[in-house]
């Protein structure tokens, strides 16, 4: 299952496939996190604030993983998973694999990023995998986003009238900030290379990223290799992380680390990405959806809607449900509108069938004056156009099917093509042999109408068709 949090007019190509079949074994990582409210951190401008710490770190620690590597860790997903109630533990297993590269973990549901739980993960390459570059000296990761002074519930009520308090790195206040009690600093040493990991984790605002008196060699974005790209300075779009190389080639001295918002999410405009490496001039798209990003009145409150419909929450889990009973009871599969605007706003649990292997063109366009970001759960996406005004068929003419870059999130432009709430992408495979998929853990978390069985082989048989 796939879960698009939305933006302008973009398109992009993903493939999708219902299962995982694990391959090759690499090593098991056991991480256990006590995952609490805080308010012991006063670094935070000067207020005393609770914020989401694991094991009393803010940010959370970091996941340093290999292609093939096995963690355990407690974790959740909306949408996928039930909640972890409080004084309660959960281990969640996931394998690393396909992608190499900058990536972070944050909380998924009731605007609990604006509060932490965030952290960074490295996937790293395996040794007899080439990179493009040689290694770098030293790794750092920056997490880089804006804060809000106030408690994360009132903030996610208030969104459009509220700005942000300030932009933390690693937590840590800005540089001579009267307000800050610390700020971030890195030593490397002269002549060396090394690499920074950069992600923009913060809820409203793009940034430029930039170091004093140096240049930046773009590697990679989101578990994608790019041809390399010298900058003096980097967009960063709410979601988007990259890789990029530094040299200490200068005069040995203190250099600033610059972090500017350049725009929040009601003012700008997209910049080109740096191209990568991957040809899909060959590829059938076998399904295109259309989804607009519209704002409209529904019962007397605002909201934010992909062609016209705003996601309704449930309590039971979209996996769940669609394992269990093939979605009955919980959602309707395919009453969602692809392709077109539904005739009136309204609440709906939105969820659509992907084409088992096959390839999605995904047409985001923004008819708002606002900006915001695309994330695709779980997969990457060819962004292999852009532009102004309406999309058409004849549009494709346009596209970069020769070297698109691969992202999981990007940016959109005012008044293009992309914006939008939430749509579940649903993909299931009609071969029913169990080796393509796993079952679902002996730990399971059930909630729901699944909240009275306690164990899943006391949950009702799997439905014939089920999927991500």
């Amino acid at each position: 299952m796939a879960f698009l949090r939305c933006l302008h007019w973009l398109i992009a190509c993903v493939t999708l496939l219902a299962a995982f079949v694990q391959r090759t074994r690499g090593t098991d990582i056991y991480l256990e996190w006590n995952v609490a409210y805080n308010n012991s951190i006063r670094r935070l401008l000067l207020i005393n604030l609770y914020v989401i710490a694991i094991n009393g770190e803010f940010p959370g620690p970091l996941i340093n993983a290999t292609t093939n590597d096995l963690i355990h860790i407690n974790d959740g997903v909306a949408g996928t998973n039930c909640p972890i109630h409080p004084n309660t533990n959960w281990t969640y297993v996931f394998q690393t694999k396909d992608q190499i590269g900058t990536f972070f973990y944050f909380p998924s549901i009731n605007f609990q990023k604006a509060a932490g739980g965030y952290g960074p993960i490295r996937v790293n390459n395996r040794n007899v995998i080439a990179v493009s570059f040689p290694k770098p000296e030293d790794e750092f990761d920056f997490l880089i986003g804006d804060w809000f002074s106030g408690d994360y519930k009132e903030i996610s009520s208030k969104m459009d009238d509220i700005s942000s308090s300030a932009i933390l790195m690693n937590g840590k206040g800005p540089y001579g900030d009267p307000r800050s009690t610390d700020h971030e600093s890195f030593t490397v040493t002269k002549g060396k290379t090394c690499r920074f990991r950069i992600s923009n984790e913060g809820s409203s605002y793009n940034f430029i990223f930039r170091i004093q008196n140096h240049k930046m060699v773009v590697v990679e974005t989101e578990g994608s290799y790019t041809n390399q790209t010298t900058l003096g300075s980097l967009h960063v779009h709410v979601g988007q992380s990259y890789s990029v190389l530094v040299t200490a080639d200068q005069i040995e001295a203190d250099n600033y680390i610059v972090v500017t918002p350049k725009w929040n999410l009601t003012t700008g405009a997209a910049r080109p990405d740096p191209q990568g490496t991957f040809t899909v001039s060959n590829v059938t798209i076998s399904q295109t959806f259309v989804l607009q990003g519209l704002k409209a009145e529904i019962n007397g409150t605002t909201h934010y809607t992909v062609n016209n419909i705003s996601y309704d929450p449930i309590n039971t889990p979209l996996k769940l449900a669609g394992y269990f009973v093939n979605g009955s009871c919980v959602y309707q599969l395919d009453w969602f509108p692809v392709d077109s605007v539904h005739a009136e706003a309204a609440y709906g649990v939105s969820v659509v069938t992907g084409i088992h292997k096959g390839w999605i063109g995904l047409v985001f366009r923004n008819n708002l004056d606002v900006m915001d970001s695309w994330n695709l759960d779980g997969f990457g996406f060819y962004v292999v156009g852009f532009g102004n005004g309406d999309w058409t068929p004849e549009s494709r003419s346009t596209y970069n099917l020769y070297d698109p870059v691969v992202r999981s999130t990007h940016p959109g432009t005012l008044k293009n093509w992309y914006l939008g709430q939430e749509l579940y992408i649903r993909v299931h495979d009609p071969d029913p042999n169990p080796a393509k998929g796993r079952p679902p853990p002996e730990n399971l978390l059930l909630c729901g109408i699944f909240e009275e069985y306690h164990h899943p082989t006391a949950a009702p048989a799997s439905a014939p068709e089920s999927g991500l």
